[in-house]
């Protein structure tokens, strides 16, 4: 018998890693070869988390769009990349390529998972937990002078809230000489 007098390179999409076989190894969906669009490829690696590609024959792993992600190796689909839940954003922030997704701090919000960071709350409203799509105002008679809460503050005796009987006050009024208060949510100040 004689031996092959020629070999054949493997077509796009597939590979082999020796050339003592019979036949090339398809590639699959989700991982690409180091040949790219081209035939003759040795090696065949799943594509990385934040990434996708439904066929082995291209140059490189798709990205996730901006504000989705991905986690696992080897996703073979864009529905694979899935949108990050309103009070989180991804790792790569307003780029495409996110392998996870964080949910903002105390105190801070997002509605959008495709932004570079979470947004802080302003002063008079808070985010009591992590993962909050939206900041909650103060109640009538606590107030947050801070940005960036997770809670709200009550005024002491003797003064009322900047908002009088409304929510998202942002400081304390003291009652001016000869007045008084008892509570932080009534409108004025009684006079003695």
């Amino acid at each position: 018998g004689q031996g092959a007098t020629a070999c054949d390179a493997c077509a796009a999409g597939e590979y082999s890693t020796a050339s003592d076989v019979a036949a090339c190894i398809v590639c699959a969906a989700g991982s690409i070869t180091n040949a790219g669009t081209n035939a003759g490829a040795t090696t065949c690696t799943a594509c990385g988390a934040g990434k996708y590609s439904t066929a082995a024959n291209v140059s490189a792993c798709t990205d996730c769009p901006a504000g989705q992600y991905n986690e696992m190796t080897g996703a073979d689909e864009p529905t694979d990349c899935a949108v990050c839940p309103h009070g989180s954003i991804t790792n790569t922030g307003a780029s495409a390529g996110a392998r996870t997704c964080t949910a903002c701090a105390v105190g801070k919000y997002s509605t959008a998972s495709n932004v570079g960071a979470c947004i802080a709350c302003p002063a008079g409203k808070y985010a009591a937990t992590d993962g909050l799509a939206a900041c909650e105002e103060c109640g009538a008679g606590e107030y947050q002078d801070s940005d960036a809460q997770g809670y709200c503050k009550v005024c002491v005796a003797g003064s009322i809230t900047d908002s009088g009987t409304a929510a998202g006050a942002s400081s304390c009024i003291a009652c001016a000489a000869g007045e008084y208060s008892t509570a932080s949510d009534v409108a004025a100040c009684i006079v003695c």
